[in-house]
């Protein structure tokens, strides 16, 4: 299952230059998170849900009673919503999550070694010289190991952690030894081996953030589910009933998260951060090398001045002085 999957951002990349306008890298990335999360969480996540259905419909159809189970299904079934789904399906199979986990924690090890970059330097090495193999060898695919399908990995497996925290907590054990394990390789590979990421601007961020709450919302769901299929042990409606009255402060913070205003600074926020400023306060302000102009800068190192007429108009401007004059007015007057 994870080997096919592990395809699934490539085709998507695909279809996106095939089909779709993708003007920079970081949008492609989104995109390749967009979808890409889908897939994971559904085949993943919800793999024993969705397996028992159509295990139980290819049954059915085999036999040659798939429109009587169909029809008993809804008729007598249609009391029952999603979180009876849920609540049959996954407590099952929480063994299957455990062991998928932990063969996450092996991938994030393969990883730190490189051996697909190894693969192709040992590849083009025979051909070419090894300063040139190396150069060839580089950078890693990005459909695989960019930001956006790593993010959706990491938040498939967030979501097992949240999902069965409760139902199974030795789970919440082998979540937390894997993002353990991804913090120490990923915070080698990013900084020290791999190319560097495209800036996201914080709207990958938001977007898993989006996520988890969803994920909240479904966690509630399979509780709920839990303690209703768990009724005859309890003897009380009460466990089913706390767990629906959660999803108030869930509805709350859902429709503040989603009013929040994170694009751009508050006119409020930007009036008070102006209003902080003094007058007479100097900042320094960059200076692009490319402006400097190379002879004045050497025929000016005995005087001192060696900046081109350019550099000390913006130097006049980053000050606050429309002119040279005010300039020296001004420090005159100091």
């Amino acid at each position: 299952l994870v080997l096919v999957l592990s395809f699934i951002p490539s085709i998507l990349v695909l279809v996106f230059d095939r089909f779709f306008t993708i003007t920079s890298g970081a949008q492609m990335q989104r995109a390749i998170y967009h979808w890409y999360v889908f897939f994971e969480i559904a085949f993943i996540v919800f793999a024993t849900a969705i397996g028992t259905l159509t295990s139980d419909w290819v049954v059915k159809w085999w036999s040659g009673e798939l429109s009587q189970w169909l029809m008993e299904t809804v008729v007598h079934k249609a009391h029952q919503g999603l979180h009876t789904h849920l609540a049959k399906a996954l407590p099952q199979s929480t063994h299957w999550y455990t062991q998928f986990l932990v063969s996450q924690c092996a991938i994030h090890c393969m990883e730190l070694t490189r051996y697909i970059n190894l693969l192709k330097f040992l590849a083009l090495r025979t051909m070419y010289d090894t300063e040139v193999a190396r150069s060839l060898s580089e950078p890693e695919d990005q459909d695989y190991y960019g930001l956006g399908s790593r993010s959706a990995r990491w938040m498939t497996n967030m979501w097992i952690g949240i999902m069965f925290c409760q139902i199974s907590p030795v789970t919440s054990l082998f979540v937390f030894a894997n993002f353990a394990i991804c913090r120490v390789v990923y915070g080698y590979l990013l900084l020290y081996a791999e190319t560097r990421k495209p800036d996201m601007g914080g709207s990958l961020w938001v977007r898993m953030l989006r996520d988890l709450q969803v994920c909240l919302f479904l966690y509630v769901m399979l509780m709920v589910g839990y303690f209703e299929l768990n009724h005859g042990k309890t003897q009380s409606w009460w466990p089913s009933v706390i767990a629906v009255l959660s999803l108030i402060p869930w509805g709350r913070s859902f429709y503040r998260f989603s009013n929040l205003y994170w694009k751009c600074l508050p006119y409020e926020e930007l009036a008070k951060a102006n209003s902080e400023e003094t007058d007479d306060e100097v900042q320094e302000a960059y200076i692009q090398p490319e402006l400097v102009n190379r002879d004045d800068e050497l025929s000016g190192i005995e005087t001192g001045e060696a900046y081109s007429s350019i550099t000390r108009g913006l130097t006049w401007q980053s000050c606050g002085y429309d002119s040279p004059l005010e300039h020296e007015h001004s420090v005159g007057f100091l």
